[in-house]
């Protein structure tokens, strides 16, 4: 495989025959996320070498782009990024299509090399486009320091299923083809043309399209944390992904399907591997890469927080922290230091940001209150906030909210209020 002389109908085909990753690939999860704290994860996915945090441009590209293969490396973060990206100990990279392709039935294959070592967890992976906790197919996770053994999972509503837990060639040793069958009557998976389980399609995943991903995550509580023995950099190299609305020159008859397991599990999995929905209560950690619809805050010193998709109350506390908002209409309160903040994406909402003891236009606004920061079509101002005086450019000192608005970077703290708005 792939095989194309069938009735078959290609809906989407990427074989990485450019110089540079399609955009029809994003980089970070919908929600802005660029880590899925619930699994203990230590990476951080990056987009290209311009990724912009906390107002540094951190300059590492994940991605390669080079004869005909995409490469997804880990590898660790320089000591000098350290503070910038939260802790983070790792880099990595991370590519999905909720942007551009979802699909309702049909064959995916990617023909992939996994990368080997302790720590590393390499994923290939389906995720429901309008909630990734409602549906979840796991084509492939893999623990790096057992190449030969493929996990295949389905997740739904809190329910997990078995597909696969089996031997497989060492899937560090070269390419090999990992094939989803994802059918309204049954879900099967194929290595390199096997069959290696397949399971009556429940309800939850005959209900909405799914978006594709791939990425290389490092550490947490199921792979465990990197040890000596680990090379970095990491390496997933995927030379195509394709998806067609059947499989290519496969019999329509039910397949012959081996038996998965019912024993436990090898290795202990998690219960629901976290999907790029952001975790519903805050964690209170050094970092905290996720946090969705409440009021939550993160500890004292330095923090890198992630918004969700709704609307989220982010609160700093003490320490120079890194925040962004995500979707929604968000309120963020710096804390009393320095904080940069990223309000979200533009055009789904007005962010607003606040910083106690902070006069907003001559009037002190309270730990409670927000001012909404955002900007006229075409403008782009530098403005500052000091405790004792508020300079606001005139193009910006009437608007109060805009969809069209967008923070760039923004430093909140006791010493006032600086940010770039375009």
């Amino acid at each position: 495989m792939p095989v194309t002389n069938s009735n078959a109908s290609l809906l989407f085909s990427d074989d990485f025959s450019g110089n540079s990753l399609d955009p029809k690939w994003g980089t970070a999860f919908w929600w802005g996320g660029r880590t899925l704290p619930a699994n203990g994860e230590k990476q951080i996915y990056l987009d290209d070498n311009s990724t912009h945090i906390g107002g540094t441009t951190i300059g590492i590209d994940p991605y390669k782009v080079t004869d005909g293969v995409l490469t997804l490396r880990a590898e660790r973060t320089p000591a000098n990024l350290l503070d910038e990206l939260g802790g983070k100990q790792y880099t990595s990279g991370m590519v999905n299509t909720h942007d551009s392709f979802s699909f309702k039935f049909g064959y995916m294959e990617v023909r992939a090399q996994m990368p080997e070592g302790k720590g590393l967890w390499p994923a290939l992976w389906l995720l429901r486009d309008d909630s990734g906790k409602l549906g979840e197919i796991d084509l492939l996770e893999m623990l790096g320091d057992r190449t030969d053994y493929l996990f295949s999972t389905i997740h739904h509503s809190g329910v997990k299923e078995n597909l696969v837990r089996a031997n497989v060639p060492d899937l560090s040793n070269g390419f090999h083809t990992f094939g989803l069958d994802w059918q309204s009557d049954r879900t099967s998976v194929y290595v390199d043309g096997k069959l290696y389980g397949s399971i009556a399609t429940p309800a939850a995943l005959k209900a909405q399209p799914m978006y594709m991903l791939a990425n290389v995550a490092v550490g947490g509580a199921w792979p465990g944390s990197p040890d000596a023995t680990t090379k970095f950099p990491a390496d997933m190299k995927i030379d195509y992904v394709k998806v067609w609305d059947k499989m290519p020159g496969h019999s329509t008859d039910a397949p012959s399907v081996p038996a998965v397991p019912t024993e436990p599990d090898v290795v202990a999995t998690p219960t629901h591997p976290a999907s790029p929905e952001a975790p519903q209560t805050p964690v209170h950690a050094p970092a905290i890469p996720g946090i969705d619809e409440g009021a939550d805050s993160a500890g004292a010193g330095r923090d890198l927080i992630h918004g969700g998709p709704g609307g989220d109350a982010l609160d700093g506390l003490a320490g120079s922290d890194t925040i962004f908002g995500g979707a929604g209409n968000d309120t963020i309160d710096a804390g009393p230091t320095g904080t940069s903040c990223s309000a979200g994406p533009a055009t789904t909402h007005t962010s607003s940001m606040q910083a106690a003891n902070v006069p907003w236009n001559g009037r002190t606004e309270g730990s409670t209150a927000s001012r909404p920061i955002s900007r006229p079509i075409h403008s782009e101002a530098m403005w500052k906030i000091s405790p004792t005086q508020a300079i606001i450019p005139s193009t910006l000192s009437e608007i109060v909210s805009t969809t069209q608005s967008k923070v760039e970077t923004a430093t909140i703290g006791s010493s006032g209020v600086e940010a770039m708005i375009r």
